[in-house]
């Protein structure tokens, strides 16, 4: 599995964040209902960062900067998604029992990082470079003819 970068755009389509709920979330009616600010940028950027420190810290060396293994990214997306909806007090109806059971499970999972019962993969170079730049080095083994055949 690779470590691949988990951007804004992607979290609001693999978290699980509806179109109607992005408009409620982003548009203007999160201003009145926030505070007037988008945490999610900040929110995002600082869970990435903690559990890079995490992997760090049990000796795994993490990816780039804003990426997260594979094999813990929808854990990354629910404790992203939970900690971005509590800041929204007025819309509770969006903070269901499924999702808060999401990020506990998430929250578990990172523990049991921590608590090394649960490894992550090292960076993986080739995929790293397959994912963001698209560059698999395939080359083909059967040559295209260039000769015209005659009947």
């Amino acid at each position: 599995m690779a470590w691949r970068a988990l951007s804004e755009a992607q979290f609001l389509v693999e978290g699980g964040i509806s179109a109607s709920e992005q408009t409620l979330l982003t548009g203007a009616a999160a201003a009145t209902v926030s505070g007037g600010q988008d945490k999610l940028p900040d929110i995002l950027t600082s869970w990435i960062a903690e559990v890079q420190a995490i992997i760090g810290n049990i000796g795994v060396t993490p990816g780039a900067v804003g990426t997260v293994p594979d094999s813990i990214r929808q854990e990354v997306c629910a404790i992203v998604r939970w900690n971005w909806l509590i800041q929204f007090p007025k819309l509770a109806q969006l903070q269901t029992e499924e999702r808060k059971a999401a990020w506990e499970k998430a929250m578990d999972v990172l523990q049991a990082i921590m608590d090394r019962k649960m490894a992550i993969e090292p960076v993986d170079p080739d995929a790293a470079e397959f994912s963001q730049a698209g560059n698999s080095g395939y080359e083909p083994h059967i040559k295209m003819r260039t000769s015209q055949l005659t009947i």
